[in-house]
């Protein structure tokens, strides 16, 4: 490939990397909105006064609070149709419907337009879904997803006018965790729900009409977090969620009814294997597979798993004061499966495999290991894919990447009542990083006789070293002043009982289809490490998720396998994209790089040679072409404190 044909796209560094997993500000429920034609849509409010629209008892009331937004409303540009994925779950549900035994019904709103014509997006609508059709019960107005009210109604309505023995509430949506909390309305200002305002939803519900639900479930990514097991818990017996993203297709709704139909006395623990089987076999069917996760947890053993993180947390809480103990809860964390944004370029989510991390720290705290423990007693079954096979099925929030943004992601956090000793713990821990700015120290960096290049840790930083990784850019001028990065790796030798780091490179890096991409470490694990490469997919910019399989049966001690391509963290609203893109042969596909110019401190972004992906997308090691490249090595404490070397330059030619 020549380097001569990158067309160079500037973006301010400034704004490169701003990308950070935070809940949206509070805000004023909107009453009254317009749509693009002028037409004011009032709310309104569903009425229980009436009698009830059925009176005899079924064996299950299945509610969705479908609230489509993006998810439905984008324009797929290949089609020109809009991507649907709300509808598509609705026609899921119309191949099974409604029956004697089963009520489905489905609150709609949230979206600027549907795929399914039938819905009107200038309101919210309430509808009960029937074998092949939609028969709509209630037009009631614009209602903000965001405000609790709106939640609360639904389920007092649904319960007054579908009795059932048992209930499911599954929330439809984008899922941010315990910062970002669930839905956004692209409607009424991009309102959500907090998990403080969810509470209050399921409280007033729950005041008014006694009901438990039989499983909460969240057809969304990263919502099976502790905290949101934890919120939920009063009024749910079963909690069914993903820790992970999840992929556009989302649950399998066909699967599912189909299941209450056959067997309308299984309970909840049932329902959700059901569900979590459902939705791991249409990901097998879409090739969404390898990523995703989907737990089903106890509620009434909750209490249990929150009581274990207490006992461990006020034995853990004052070795933060000794930097090796703390060290070794960071390490623990850092070797911990985690979920979300995982990069500069998608944003930091900060959550972490709450089963994994502690089982990292059972070495050192007995009750690390009555923790992980009460997780296992309490996720009764998941699925994972076989790169989240460290997953024990609830996360938690942990704050240690996104170091800038500590103070405001922990401002939102703290606003909804969770466990006190857990709180303490991350404030006493987010103190001892926000003071540690000593940097790494580095005693000796030299080229031996063999050309391999060196660098010695000093000995006082041996104990707090997180990663390590080598990193490569190439000379585009002659007076090596312009560098294109082609990313980093952790692909170095290191000895951490002498601090001695050495370079491993040979002169290959990892190519999509022959062309040099930049790599990012995602996360490292015994079994493979995943990546994440920025590319322009289709005119859109996308992060390709792939990972490197460990496998001494292969030539190159492993392979690549490419999972798809995720948007990140969407810009307007800050929550995980739900989407992992499928590349498919015609794609085209330009990889961008990051570009800085040394004499001017100009810095940007540049696209490189397009292509098209004519049979299937392959990332393999290519060889470099030959030219000037510059190398280091690039170093983190668990302080994230962060150490680039001084440049080691090579010389590769023909």
């Amino acid at each position: 490939m020549g380097w001569d044909r990158f067309n160079i796209r500037w973006v301010w560094t400034s704004v490169l990397f701003i990308f950070v997993l935070t809940g949206c500000a509070d805000e004023e429920v909107t009453t009254a909105v317009h749509d693009e034609q002028g037409i004011s849509k009032v709310e309104k409010t569903l009425d229980i006064s009436s009698e009830p629209i059925r009176t005899e008892q079924a064996d299950y009331t299945f509610m969705v609070f479908l609230n489509g937004t993006d998810l439905e409303s984008t324009v797929d540009e290949e089609t020109n149709e809009l991507y649907g994925a709300g509808s598509s779950d609705l026609d899921e549900m119309m191949e099974i419907g409604s029956s004697e035994n089963l009520n489905v019904i489905v609150q709609t709103g949230g979206t600027k337009q549907w795929l399914n014509e039938e819905i009107d997006p200038t309101q919210n609508q309430v509808w009960q879904v029937e074998e092949g059709s939609l028969t709509n019960l209630a037009d009631i107005g614009n209602q903000s997803i965001g405000n609790p009210q709106t939640l609360t109604d639904f389920i007092v309505w649904t319960i007054h006018n579908f009795p059932a023995e048992k209930y499911v509430l599954n929330l439809w949506n984008h899922g941010g965790g315990p910062l970002g909390g669930f839905g956004v309305d692209e409607v009424n200002d991009l309102d959500h729900l907090s998990l403080k305002e969810l509470h209050t939803a399921l409280q007033d519900a729950y005041d008014q009409t006694g009901v438990i639900f039989e499983v909460i479930g969240f057809d969304a990514c990263l919502m099976a977090s502790l905290e949101v097991a934890y919120t939920v818990s009063p009024f749910g017996n079963n909690l069914v969620a993903s820790e992970e993203l999840e992929p556009g297709h989302g649950w399998n709704y066909a699967a599912i009814l189909d299941g209450l139909i056959q067997n309308p006395s299984m309970d909840g623990s049932a329902l959700g294997k059901v569900i979590a089987d459902g939705f791991y076999e249409q990901a097998e069917e879409q090739d969404t597979d390898d990523t995703v996760t989907l737990s089903v947890t106890d509620l009434s053993k909750i209490d249990a798993v929150l009581n274990a993180l207490d006992d461990l947390m006020e034995v853990a809480t004052p070795d933060l004061q000794t930097p090796s103990d703390r060290n070794m809860i960071s390490g623990s964390l850092s070797k911990a499966e985690s979920y979300g944004g995982g990069s500069a370029n998608e944003g930091y989510s900060d959550l972490f495999d709450l089963g994994h991390f502690a089982r990292n720290m059972t070495k050192d705290y007995p009750e690390a290991d009555l923790l992980l423990t009460a997780i296992k007693e309490a996720v009764v079954y998941k699925v994972n894919g076989e790169t989240r096979q460290y997953g024990e099925g609830l996360s938690i929030y942990f704050p240690f990447k996104d170091k800038q943004n500590f103070s405001q992601n922990l401002s939102t956090y703290f606003e909804f009542e969770f466990s006190e000793d857990y709180g303490t713990f991350i404030r006493e821990y987010t103190s001892g990083l926000s003071n540690e700015t000593d940097t790494i120290n580095i005693e000796d960096l030299s080229t031996g006789d063999d050309d391999v290049f060196t660098v010695q840790i000093s000995e006082n930083d041996y104990e707090s070293i997180e990663h390590i990784y080598s990193t490569l850019g190439y000379y585009l001028d002659e007076n090596e002043t312009e560098i294109l990065h082609l990313g980093m790796d952790n692909n170095v030798i290191y000895d951490p009982d002498t601090g001695i780091v050495e370079d491993n490179f040979t002169g290959w890096w990892p190519g999509l289809n022959g062309q040099l991409v930049s790599l990012n470490v995602k996360e490292e694990t015994d079994a493979y490490n995943r990546y994440s490469i920025p590319v322009v997919l289709n005119g859109k910019d996308v992060s390709i998720i792939t990972s490197w399989f460990w496998d001494d049966s292969q030539e190159a001690g492993g392979y690549y396998e490419i999972h798809g391509a995720w948007r990140g963290l969407l810009p307007d609203t800050n929550m995980p994209d739900k989407n992992l893109i499928t590349i498919k042969p015609g794609d085209e596909i330009i990889p961008l790089f990051e570009y800085t110019n040394e004499e001017t401190d100009e810095a940007g972004v540049m696209e490189g040679e397009p292509f098209i992906v004519e049979n299937e997308l392959i990332l393999e090691d290519v060889e470099v072409p030959a030219g000037a490249y510059v190398y280091q090595f690039y170093i983190t404490d668990y302080a994230q404190n962060e150490l680039y070397t001084e440049p080691f330059i090579i010389d590769l030619e023909e």
